[in-house]
């Protein structure tokens, strides 16, 4: 079959601004539609909240903790033992910061502000008890 249009710069694209989108040049189905092929119902279902799939907060936390032990080990590399000890550390504490201002994040890059002035005392308790 003919390709549609003079050459590429007429060719109709897709996605517009996405060059290879362009309706005669297959990479769209190679790249986007044939890994979609291999989707299966149980992946749909797995997506999918109560009561229409099997999504979980048990699956969620598995997925999220899981997730982050393979940066940790692709960051530090598996032979460097002292490495992964040191970051998984330094992310507990950043978990425990948290926490401590109820589950809302820094801004992107930025370290946690400072506590409260009343928070930093009960924390200081909390260490003293321990």
């Amino acid at each position: 079959f003919p390709k549609v249009g003079g050459g590429a710069q007429e060719q109709e694209l897709l996605v517009p601004g996405l060059k290879e989108s362009s309706v005669g040049g297959g990479t769209l189905k190679a790249k986007v539609l044939m890994p979609m092929m291999n989707v299966t119902k149980e992946d749909v279902v797995d997506a999918l909240p109560p009561p229409l799939g099997t999504r979980s907060v048990e699956k969620l936390c598995v997925q999220a903790r899981d997730v982050m032990l393979a940066q940790i080990t692709q960051l530090m590399g598996e032979d460097d033992l002292e490495g992964r000890s040191l970051m998984t550390k330094y992310l507990q504490e950043c978990l425990n910061d948290y926490l401590q201002r109820d589950c809302v994040a820094p801004e992107y890059g930025e370290p946690f502000p400072p506590l409260p002035p009343l928070l930093e005392q009960q924390d200081d308790n909390d260490d003293d008890n321990d």
